[in-house]
């Protein structure tokens, strides 16, 4: 059967999930950044806010998301004062 699944899907899964809410969050960022009153870079920023936040990142990985979303925060902020 070529759909065998090891135990790497149980890692992988996880952080795939927590980079593209990242780079969701970037992405809300840079277009707030350029035109502030985006209705949907504001939604996605908030979706992303709320997801960090959620004791469920907590369980998917080794590190609290709210300390993710911290990390993000500063990242963004640096890159603005570049």
């Amino acid at each position: 059967n070529n759909l065998y699944l090891n135990e790497d899907w149980a890692v992988l899964l996880p952080i795939a999930i927590i980079k593209l809410a990242a780079s969701d969050y970037r992405l809300a960022r840079r277009v707030l950044k350029k035109h502030p009153g985006n209705e949907a870079a504001l939604n996605l920023k908030k979706e992303c806010e709320d997801f960090f936040n959620d004791d469920f990142v907590d369980r998917l990985y080794s590190i609290r998301g709210k300390e993710i979303l911290k990390r993000l925060k500063n990242d963004s902020n640096r890159c603005a004062n570049a």
